[in-house]
């Protein structure tokens, strides 16, 4: 998880974090009960979530670290990887540069509002991160604090 040391300038740990089982991960899918049997078929076995309070929205940059039991479990997941609910209006892009061994990202639109989501595979390790706030500068922050964690979750695999 990101501490505040972490973090950039105009950015800090927001007050929600926690684990998050797989029956609570489920939210935020078209088909959570789909959902929730690709993630015991696949392997996942714990997430935890966190809030990072952020100069471009009131509720902040959402974060999010997935852990599988094996790498081909979080592969197969990933290579499934699950659509968001019916009103929310996905527009994937492409990543400027990749993150982990697999991404995907997509700009959404809901309603009068939007934002962007971010989600990537590293080894056995899932990580996103999402905000719902749509300008080309919130963009920029996200794949900032994005970055961050993915660095993070390079050094606690050891990986170069």
């Amino acid at each position: 998880m990101l501490t505040a040391g972490d973090l950039p300038a105009g950015y800090s740990v927001g007050g929600l974090s926690g684990r998050q089982s797989n029956e609570q991960a489920i939210t935020g899918y078209a088909d959570p009960q789909a959902v929730l049997k690709l993630f015991n078929d696949t392997g996942r076995l714990d997430g935890f979530i966190q809030q990072i309070s952020s100069p471009d929205s009131a509720s902040g940059v959402g974060v999010s670290i997935e852990v599988w039991k094996d790498e081909a479990g979080a592969k197969l997941y990933f290579d499934q990887f699950p659509s968001p609910p019916a009103e929310v209006k996905p527009q994937p892009f492409t990543l400027a540069q990749p993150l982990g061994d697999q991404s995907t990202a997509y700009h959404y639109t809901i309603g009068a509002g939007g934002g962007t989501s971010i989600a990537w595979r590293r080894g056995r390790v899932l990580l996103g991160v999402g905000e719902p706030a749509a300008s080309q500068a919130a963009l920029d922050h996200l794949l900032q604090i994005a970055a961050l964690l993915d660095a993070k979750a390079k050094a606690a695999q050891g990986s170069p």
